[in-house]
């Protein structure tokens, strides 16, 4: 099981674990590589291995159905059952796989996957479509843990109230949720009224000029007013 801090820190997690310990890193970072060149936002890795350090980008601020997607893309490109490495929703022990029906644990707890030192350094799949006994090694994202209330910050809101709706206290505690150290800024968004429609119509020089904010924070909140704006559906 290889855990991280939502649905991108998960993929660094396992890009690091993979680069660390595979017999062929060079093939894995070669893989990861591919796999991450269709997405906009990634992340620098970087993982020393002996004399070598090895520096792969994995993308950044995943769903978990673009997590999912991810690591189909990164079997491929390891050449092995696109069921080899899978998200871990609390369901997967000892479903079989839906590609070759071999058991995912044969028993053993969800907790426990096959070492990422066993996955195969070529082709795992045989002649006949099935993979040779292979057990399937799980991603599992943590869900970021709501901000402490020693930083005056809410709880997230429901991800089924629209942006627009948001209250100031549902603004702070989206944006302390998403990034802990915004949280720090949470008195400025009560002070300014800060509410949902207000939320979406800022841009870095208004919170700049009128809100005091530096420009590293400032960045990060349009990155995440952007966010919001680009998809369907708001989840944290």
């Amino acid at each position: 099981m290889v855990s991280g801090l939502g649905q991108s820190g998960a993929a660094e997690a396992l890009a690091k674990e993979l680069l660390s310990v595979h017999p062929d890193p060079q093939r894995i970072s070669l893989a990861i590589l591919t796999a991450s060149s269709s997405y906009t936002n990634v992340t620098t890795v970087q993982v020393s291995t002996g004399s070598k350090t090895y520096t792969v980008k994995v993308p950044s601020d995943l769903t978990n159905d673009e997590l999912k997607n991810w690591l189909k893309l990164l079997c491929v490109g390891l050449e092995c059952c696109v069921g080899m490495i899978e998200l871990d929703t609390g369901e997967a022990a000892g479903r079989p796989c839906v590609l070759c029906g071999e058991s995912t644990s044969n028993g053993v707890s969800s907790a426990t996957k096959r070492p990422i030192n066993e996955l195969p350094s070529n082709n795992g799949v045989n002649g006949s479509g099935e993979t040779s006994g292979c057990k399937m090694a799980r991603v599992s994202p943590e869900r970021p843990e709501p901000a402490s209330s020693t930083t005056g910050a809410p709880p997230p809101p429901s991800p089924a109230v629209p942006p627009a709706d948001w209250s100031v206290e549902d603004v702070i505690g989206f944006i302390a949720a998403a990034d802990p150290a915004l949280a720090a800024h949470a008195d400025l968004f009560r002070k300014h009224e800060i509410d949902g429609k207000a939320l979406l119509l800022l841009n870095s020089d208004m919170m700049m000029k009128y809100m005091g904010l530096k420009l590293g924070p400032a960045l990060k909140i349009c990155n995440l007013v952007s966010k919001i704006k680009n998809r369907r559906h708001y989840s944290t």
